[in-house]
């Protein structure tokens, strides 16, 4: 009888909770067993993210209801509110709690709509871990990449996938240059958690065969301060090319200006300014890098010594080309 009284008093609660929502034309009270977890979730779900809202559930009912998708074959799937029905689950097994589950039923046109909103629900209701961000990121810009390419909407992704996640451009180039240049092992070890963006961003800088030697070591000897000691040792021709130093469209303009900017990797190499006289002599010591910006080079010098540091040849044309304008 006690359970009886507790059944009828959860779903008393539970209506009146329903009743508040304007949208309650909407809202069904499903069965647990009908709710089913979504297979496109990665986000994490500790025991302390059950324990917290079950014992909120079990003192004050469940203030807030699911969100799910009709499957259309009389079951549901989870699209915002996983923790919440793995704290009911954990109180109909623990406490006879009610197994009745007020849930908004949602209809999605497309599979991208229905993972945009799994994962914008989850940004506004946790913090994100590494991993966490380092999907959500991949997924979404699948998603916002195929509807740019579909509505012919512009744009730059990087800053859309910025905005979205609440997350500076520099974290997005790091997650840019891992996407670009980091090898499976380094990519499964992000998504595993075992490796932060940061030290994953690192990684990616170096050439595959590095990578895959660091990615050797147990995964507590990858430190960043390490990884990073390893890539400034490195010289710059055995390094892959990243999201930070590969120029966008738009940025050779720079140079039929007579100016190099930071965002294309040549002005790493060439400087346009004349320094002293008294430092203009080379000795055989001086890097080659440096070599360049001690004197005067003709078309032909720059572009020989381009190619002997590994500057990528569609660059070494577009520059040889535009210093020959000016």
């Amino acid at each position: 009888m006690p359970k009886q009284r507790e059944f009828t008093s959860t779903m008393l609660q539970n209506m009146k909770n329903i009743n508040s929502l304007n949208f309650s034309n909407s809202i069904k009270m499903l069965p647990l067993e009908k709710i089913l977890p979504n297979p496109q979730n990665f986000f994490s779900i500790s025991n302390s993210d059950v324990e917290l809202p079950a014992e909120d559930i079990l003192n004050q009912g469940l203030k807030h209801n699911l969100v799910v998708k009709d499957n259309l074959n009389d079951t549901y799937t989870v699209i915002s509110g996983h923790k919440r029905r793995e704290a009911i689950k954990f109180l109909t097994e623990t406490q006879g709690y009610s197994n009745l589950i007020p849930c908004l039923v949602e209809q999605y046109s497309t599979p991208d709509d229905e993972n945009y909103a799994l994962i914008m629900s989850n940004l506004t209701n946790r913090k994100l871990s590494d991993s966490e961000l380092y999907q959500s990121y991949f997924q979404l810009r699948q998603i916002l990449e195929r509807k740019k390419n579909s509505e012919k909407t512009s744009g730059r992704l990087r800053e859309m996938l910025s905005k979205e996640l609440h997350i500076s451009e520099g974290q997005a180039a790091k997650i840019e240059n891992i996407r670009k240049n980091a090898t499976p092992i380094v990519k499964k070890a992000i998504s595993d958690n075992t490796i932060s963006i940061s030290t994953a961003h690192e990684i990616a800088k170096l050439n595959p065969t590095e990578q895959e030697k660091i990615m050797q070591q147990p995964a507590e000897n990858i430190s960043h301060k390490e990884v990073k000691k390893l890539n400034q040792a490195i010289i710059p021709k055995e390094r892959s090319p990243t999201a930070e130093n590969i120029p966008e469209k738009g940025t050779e303009k720079n140079i039929s200006e007579g100016k190099l900017t930071g965002n294309t990797p040549v002005s790493q190499e060439i400087s346009t300014e004349n320094p002293p006289v008294s430092e203009r002599t080379p000795t055989e010591n001086t890097p080659v890098s440096q070599k360049i910006s001690t004197r005067s080079f003709s078309l032909s010098e720059i572009k020989t010594t381009c190619e002997q540091i590994n500057i990528p040849t569609e660059i070494i044309q577009k520059l040889v080309s535009k210093l020959q304008k000016i």
